[in-house]
C-alpha cells in the first residue's frame, strides 16, 4: 500500500501502454498488455521544422492503473515525436495544450508580475548583468560563465547582424569606436530559428535588446542556471510546455495579440513588420501505427478522450529533474504526481468509467471484474474465444496471447489447445492446419 493506493491486479490494465518499471507505487505491467494504444504524444515541436528537439520533450500516455476507483490511471511520459505526421504514426486528435516559442524572464529578480508585460522590457534600465558579455566576447564567439566554463557562440551570419549579433535599430547603435551598446542582451539560440521573428519583434517594439545567439539549446540552458544561481536578471527564448521553464519559474513575456500583425512577417527584421506574438499550434497525440491498428476499438476511444490539463502537465514536469524534482526517469514522475494528484485522479476515473471495461490480454470481463481466459483461449474483442482445430494457444514477439497454426508434421483435431500433437508413426500432416491422417496414408497418393 503506498499513499493510500491499494495494490494492483495486473489484470486490470487495458491494452494502452507499454510497461512501466515499478517505482514509488507503480506497478510493471503484465508484458502481455502491449496489445494497445502505446504511448499518446502531444508533439512538441515548433520552430518551423528546422530546429533540433526541445530538451526533455513530453509527452503523456494513459494506463489504466486499477478498476476499485482508488487511482484507476497512469500517466506516463515517454520522448517526444515530431509534430508532423510522420511515416509509421497515427494522429488521434488534439491533447487540448498548445505549445509555442516565446520570450521568457527569469522570476529571481522581478518581484511580482510586471515581467509578464513586454511595455516593462522597453523602460526596464535595472541590469546587474553588463559586465556578462562585451563586445569583445561576442565577436570572440565565447561567453565565459562564473564557473570559468567558456560557452561557444553561435556567430550570426545574417546580413542584418553585426559582429555576429543582431543590433535592432535604432534603440541599440553600436558604436564602432568604443565597441559597446547602450543595449543588454536578449538571449536567443539559433538565429535560423522562426526566421527573425524575435528579431522584428526586439526591433519594432523599440525594445533596448540586442539578439545574442547561444548556438544551442544545452549552451542556453547552462547559462540560464548560472544566472540564475547568481540571482541576475535575464530575458531568453525558449519553447513551452517544457521542464526547464518548470525548473526556473519562468515568466512568459506577453506580446499584442498575434493577429495584429498577421501577414506582416519578413525573415528580415529590417523588412518586417511583426510585433506580436508567434501563434501558437496545438499539441497532438500521436500513437505507433502499428499499435493503432491492434488496439481495442474502447482502449482507443478512451485515448482520444483522454486530456491532460496544463496544471498537470506542468506539475508532472515539476516532479523531474530536468523540471527541479528527484526523478531521472519521467515515468516515474509522472507516477508520483498522479499518486498524490487526487483531483487528477478523480477527473480520470469518471473517463474509465465513461468506457467499457477493458482487460489485458489473456483476460475477458465478466461480473464487474477480469477474468482470466482458460487454457486454449485468447481474448478477442473482451471475451475469450477457444483456439480453432488445427491451432493452438501461444505467446507471439509482441507478448501477445495468439492462436498459431500446427507445424508440418504435428496436428490437433481439438478446439480450445495449447499444444500440437507429433503425429504418430505411420502418419503425417503435410500441410499447416492439417489433421491427422489415416493409418498407412503415403505423402502424395
Amino acid at each position: 500500500m503506498v499513499s493510500g493506493v491499494s495494490a494492483v491486479d495486473p489484470r486490470v490494465l487495458d491494452g494502452v501502454a507499454p510497461l512501466i518499471p515499478a517505482a514509488g507505487g507503480c506497478v510493471a505491467a503484465d508484458p502481455r498488455s502491449l496489445q494497445g494504444v502505446a504511448p499518446l504524444i502531444p508533439a512538441v515541436w515548433s520552430l518551423q521544422g528546422v530546429a533540433p528537439l526541445i530538451p526533455a520533450l513530453w509527452r503523456v500516455a494513459p494506463l489504466i492503473r486499477g478498476w476499485d476507483g482508488v487511482a484507476p490511471l497512469i500517466s506516463q511520459f515517454a520522448e517526444i515525436l515530431e509534430w508532423q505526421q510522420a511515416k509509421g504514426r497515427v494522429q488521434l486528435l488534439d491533447n487540448g495544450y498548445s505549445g509555442f516559442t516565446g520570450l521568457f524572464a527569469g522570476n529571481w529578480s522581478f518581484p511580482g508580475r510586471q515581467a509578464a508585460h513586454w511595455d516593462f522590457w522597453r523602460e526596464y534600465t535595472d541590469w546587474h548583468n553588463s559586465e556578462l558579455l562585451t563586445q569583445h566576447d561576442v565577436s570572440s564567439g565565447t561567453l565565459n560563465l562564473s564557473s570559468g566554463e567558456a560557452l561557444q557562440l553561435q556567430r550570426c551570419d545574417k546580413p542584418y547582424c553585426h559582429l555576429g549579433a543582431f543590433y535592432p535599430q535604432p534603440q541599440c547603435p553600436y558604436d564602432e569606436v568604443s565597441g559597446h551598446t547602450r543595449c543588454h542582451d536578449c538571449f536567443l539560440t539559433n538565429h535560423d530559428w522562426d526566421s527573425g521573428w524575435y528579431e522584428a519583434l526586439l526591433q519594432n517594439l523599440g525594445l533596448p535588446l540586442k539578439a545574442v545567439y547561444l548556438g544551442s539549446q544545452d549552451n542556453l540552458q547552462s547559462l540560464l542556471l548560472d544566472l540564475q544561481h547568481r540571482r541576475l536578471p535575464v530575458l531568453f527564448y525558449w519553447y513551452s510546455p517544457d521542464p526547464l521553464l518548470t525548473k526556473l519559474s519562468a515568466i512568459q513575456v506577453l506580446f499584442p495579440d498575434t493577429g495584429q500583425c498577421q501577414g506582416m512577417h519578413h525573415p528580415d527584421p529590417d523588412l518586417s513588420g511583426v510585433s506580436c506574438a508567434k501563434s501558437s499550434e496545438t499539441l497532438q497525440k500521436v500513437v505507433w501505427q502499428a499499435s493503432a491498428q491492434g488496439a481495442l476499438s474502447s482502449a482507443r476511444r478512451f485515448v482520444e478522450d483522454f486530456q491532460l490539463p496544463p496544471g498537470d502537465m506542468e506539475g508532472m514536469m515539476g516532479f523531474h529533474v530536468d523540471g527541479g524534482g528527484l526523478h531521472l526517469n519521467a515515468w516515474d514522475a509522472a507516477c508520483s504526481y498522479l499518486l498524490q494528484a487526487q483531483p487528477l485522479q478523480a477527473r480520470l476515473q469518471a473517463l474509465v468509467e465513461a468506457n467499457p471495461m477493458m482487460c489485458v490480454n489473456g483476460y475477458m470481463a465478466a461480473d464487474g471484474t477480469c477474468k482470466f481466459c482458460a487454457e486454449g483461449e485468447i481474448q478477442q474483442d473482451f471475451v475469450c474465444v477457444p483456439c480453432a482445430p488445427g491451432t493452438f494457444k501461444t505467446t507471439s514477439q509482441e507478448g501477445l496471447d495468439v492462436c498459431s497454426p500446427c507445424e508440418p508434421g504435428s496436428m490437433q483435431h481439438l478446439g480450445g489447445s495449447s499444444e500440437c500433437i507429433p503425429c504418430a508413426p505411420g502418419s503425417c500432416a503435410p500441410s499447416l492446419h492439417a489433421r491427422l491422417a489415416p493409418h498407412g496414408t503415403v505423402l502424395g497418393a
